[in-house]
């Protein structure tokens, strides 16, 4: 296995994308031409489209033009494969049921998995970088995946400020990254084995807290709550399980809040569109020498954006075997 001292990951030779989309023809179009038009080294990247069921009385003029184009693209950096659900499942079902095989013990790193909402939109070299880390950081017992984007939210109390000085190295932060976001596969398998048992005893996601006080996830969950509204958030549930088994998210952390996947924040199931439809952060164009920054020991930072002091755990290859 990987000693202290060696390569602490396995380098993916393929990628699996799994695009997830509903009604929104034009997004899912940039989308597509983006992942197109991206690096990917020669390895086989396969592409599939998760398209959600109909909404019982509404129009599906736009959910039938997403099928079309989903069917009709032209790919040709691996397999195609397009799964168009007949009921509607929403952001989280989508989320949830998109990868329901992850190996439980890795599968032996040769794939990466990426889950791409279709209002993102990639830079080129997003495969590129995504492979290097997973080379770096895939046995890591403390990560439960990697997010291509920049990271503006602090955690604690929602402040966009959130910055890390750290050399413009990857870091590894408490919340996971829903733009452009790459699953640990045994943190994944495990997650959904315990959300699914935790959705059916009735228990939410409402009670993470950072010294005595609700995180901002927990604040926009309690808010949809009190407004009768049902918070469709995948990502409270991750935060729980990250919680609990004390997992982190890595981060780029580039210059100029460039990043690897950017959201357009397109009108849909829980952003109103009041980001006004602007790219969240420029895309990385060209591969510089903090592309390719990949520390031993990225820094771990809690919900503030403090360095934690505690010693990371040793990595595995693969899980701790149950005695």
């Amino acid at each position: 296995g990987a000693r202290e001292g060696e390569v602490g990951g396995a380098v993916p030779s393929k990628l699996v994308i799994k695009v997830l989309t509903f009604n929104r023809p034009k997004p899912l179009e940039r989308l597509l031409n983006s992942l197109k038009s991206a690096d990917y080294g020669g390895d086989t990247a396969d592409l599939q489209v998760w398209i959600d069921g109909p909404r019982r009385g509404k129009s599906t003029t736009a959910r039938d033009a997403v099928i079309s184009m989903a069917k009709n693209v032209k790919w040709d950096h691996g397999k195609l494969d397009v799964t168009v659900r007949d009921k509607n499942v929403g952001l989280v079902g989508n989320w949830l049921g998109c990868w329901k095989d992850a190996p439980a013990d890795g599968g032996g790193w040769s794939t990466a998995v990426v889950v791409l909402e279709d209002d993102m939109e990639v830079s080129s070299l997003y495969w590129r970088w995504l492979k290097k880390m997973w080379g770096n950081y895939a046995f890591r017992t403390d990560l439960a995946g990697i997010s291509l984007q920049y990271q503006h939210t602090r955690g604690s109390d929602g402040a966009n400020t959130f910055h890390v000085t750290n050399g413009d190295k990857p870091y590894l932060y408490k919340i996971p990254g829903s733009w452009g976001f790459s699953p640990h596969p045994i943190a994944w398998a495990k997650f959904l084995a315990w959300q699914k048992s935790k959705a059916e005893s009735g228990y939410e996601p409402n009670d993470l807290q950072f010294k005595g006080k609700d995180v901002i996830t927990t604040r926009w969950w309690k808010d949809m709550r009190g407004r009768g509204q049902d918070p469709r958030m995948w990502t409270q549930w991750y935060l729980r399980f990250m919680e609990d088994n004390k997992l982190f998210c890595l981060y780029p952390n580039l210059p100029m809040r460039h990043a690897f996947a950017a959201s357009w924040n397109e009108q849909g199931e829980h952003d109103p569109g009041n980001m006004a439809r602007k790219r969240s952060s420029p895309l990385q164009t060209e591969w510089t020498w903090y592309c390719d920054a990949a520390p031993k020991q990225p820094v771990r930072l809690d919900f503030d954006g403090s360095i934690m002091q505690t010693p990371p755990p040793p990595s595995a290859p693969s899980p701790p075997s149950t005695p």
